[in-house]
This record gives C-alpha cells, sequence and structure tokens, in this order.
C-alpha cells in the first residue's frame, strides 16, 4: 500500500508523476527552482490503491471525473469518455486505482502542519496561491 509519506518535517511536498511526462518533468523543475525537494513516487512504480485515491480525490476539491487524464492513451484506448460520465466517486477511484495511467498528472500533495493540499495537473498559479512556487505575475 502506497501512504503519504510522514510529516517529520514542517513541510512535506510528495509530487506523485510518470518520469517521462513532459508535464511533469516541468513541474519537478519548477519545485527545484524554487527551493523544494519533494519526495517522487513513480505512478508506475509505486501506484497508490484505491484508500489513498480516495483521501487524495476528496482533498483535492475537484470533481473526481476531473481526476482522469483525458488526453492519455489508456483513456482514449479504453473507452473512457463513454464509461466516466456513468460513474460515481467510488468508480472513478477504482477505475484510477486500476489503472494508475489514467490519473491526470502531476498530482502534489503539500503538508504544512495539519494542513493537507491537493493538486491535480500543473498550474503555475494555484501551485502558488499553495505556496509551491513564487508568485505569479500578471
Amino acid at each position: 500500500m502506497t501512504t503519504v509519506a510522514e510529516n517529520t518535517a514542517p513541510e512535506n511536498v510528495q509530487l506523485f508523476h510518470i518520469p517521462t511526462c513532459g508535464t511533469c518533468r516541468k513541474a519537478i523543475s519548477a519545485l527545484a527552482a524554487a527551493g523544494q525537494q519533494p519526495t517522487l513516487v513513480d505512478l508506475r512504480q509505486s501506484p497508490p490503491d484505491a484508500a489513498l485515491l480516495a483521501g487524495l480525490v476528496a482533498d483535492s476539491g475537484l470533481p473526481p471525473r476531473r481526476w482522469f487524464n483525458t488526453s492519455g492513451q489508456s483513456y482514449k484506448a479504453g473507452g473512457w469518455a463513454a464509461k466516466a460520465g456513468a460513474l460515481d466517486a467510488a468508480g472513478v477511484v477504482a477505475a484510477l486505482a486500476g489503472d494508475p495511467m489514467l490519473i491526470k498528472r502531476p498530482v502534489v500533495v503539500h503538508e504544512s502542519g495539519a494542513q493537507r493540499v491537493v493538486l491535480v495537473g500543473f498550474d503555475a498559479a494555484a501551485w502558488s496561491a499553495a505556496g509551491l512556487l513564487p508568485a505569479v505575475r500578471a
């Protein structure tokens, strides 16, 4: 079972990614430039189980279907565009746990004290608002 790393420091950043994903590499570079050293979790090598995914989905505040990587090969080949609309949150979590390539990425988990922020996809403004990156200038 994959679990979020123990929060032994004041801040803990964990990034779920695929090493060959360009968006993930861009996010990792942005975090490094900001002085962040996230714990990297390869979704193919250490996929999160359904219990962890359910918690992350809930903490993200996003509708569960927004967790699908709609541009990915697994999504297209698996016919998920047609299937996803009929799934409830538990069904989405089960699908994502069954094939981690369906997960939109990167997923960053930022823990600071008792607060946990979960962000899906790389959005510099959202990551800045969460304190992961310097403020984005308009």
